[in-house]
């Protein structure tokens, strides 16, 4: 949900500058899945945690390089593939019509803070960039979203864009319901199901449930209850295999492909299946309750090619 309450902008003060300085690692080598819009062939378009204004936006390749001239042929096609797609979003997400493509090269000289490789997409407001006889000039906008808004809000319009949503038919419905019903036979006080559908039949069913050796859970006391790790905190552990890594590992020892499958899942995958099932070949899935811990793997699902598709519960207990 949108803040209403406005967000400090560190690069009015020198918190940008102390927390750059006191840098130990390259924080684009280490970008956070939430912050994430969307990835492609290892170039990321990303929002800006330090932004100038609402809607600043980076475009950073995953590998580290520092010079334009390290970027390959193909690396280059996705960083204009991207940078169109920020634009686009820019426009549909807040009404930009104008932007600004910034690129500095080199280092500390350049005005760049940060040696890794990156490109600025900046919506052009009023206000934010003027002109007098001086020249042209940027002037820090104050900031009503968070990065973490931003990234929410721009993500939804790019899902849009390419219509990973997918009409429901009664077979849909009837599928859920079936991975609801499984839920029973979980050992885990959160309970979800899944199951996987091939060619219009069910082919696997799963369950989150403890696996024999697990540390946890075996003295009837939940320790993500005890330790309050609620909302996917510290997801080692948790205190079970979740229903769809149960399924895909249920398939694993049938030997059965699930290339183009569907899969139905009760609550929408936690990143790390997310990745299992982006593997897996899964074409569509089908998802009722959101994850408390969020949809960090949604873009991962997307660009590797599943469509997603959320079934509420009122529509499936109508």
């Amino acid at each position: 949900m949108t803040k209403a309450a406005k967000v400090a902008n560190p690069r009015i003060s020198d918190w940008y500058d102390r927390v750059v300085s006191s840098l130990d690692k390259c924080v684009f080598c280490d970008l956070k899945d939430k912050y994430i819009i969307v990835e492609e062939k290892g170039i990321v378009l990303s929002v800006n945690l330090f932004p100038y204004l609402d809607g600043h936006l980076l475009i950073i390749p995953r590998r580290h390089i520092e010079r334009f001239r390290e970027i390959t042929p193909d690396e280059w096609v996705t960083v204009g593939k991207l940078t169109s797609l920020g634009i686009d979003l820019l426009k549909k997400g807040f009404g930009v019509e104008d932007s600004n493509i910034l690129y500095r090269e080199g280092g500390i000289g350049s005005g760049k803070s940060l040696g890794h490789l990156h490109f600025h997409i900046m919506p052009c407001i009023p206000g934010f960039l003027d002109r007098n006889e001086k020249g042209i000039f940027y002037t820090y906008q104050e900031l009503k979203l968070s990065p973490l808004d931003i990234a929410d809000k721009l993500r939804a319009f790019r899902h849009s864009d390419v219509e990973h949503h997918t009409t429901t038919t009664n077979n849909n419905i009837d599928f859920m319901k079936q991975a609801c019903l499984l839920c029973d036979k979980s050992t885990c006080g959160y309970k979800t199901g899944c199951v996987i559908v091939k060619g219009g039949v069910t082919v696997v069913e799963g369950w989150n449930a403890t696996l024999p050796g697990e540390i946890y859970c075996q003295n009837g006391e939940c320790v993500r209850e005890r330790e309050k790790l609620h909302g996917g905190k510290e997801i080692d552990k948790v205190c079970s295999i979740h229903a769809e890594a149960y399924a895909v590992g249920e398939c694993a020892n049938k030997g059965i492909s699930i290339a183009g499958a569907d899969i139905y899942i009760t609550t929408f995958p936690c990143v790390i299946c997310a990745r299992l099932l982006a593997k897996s070949g899964i074409g569509r899935l089908f998802y009722m309750s959101d994850y408390m811990g969020g949809k960090a793997g949604e873009s991962l699902l997307i660009n590797n090619g599943v469509k997603i598709c959320q079934i509420k519960k009122e529509k499936v207990w109508k």
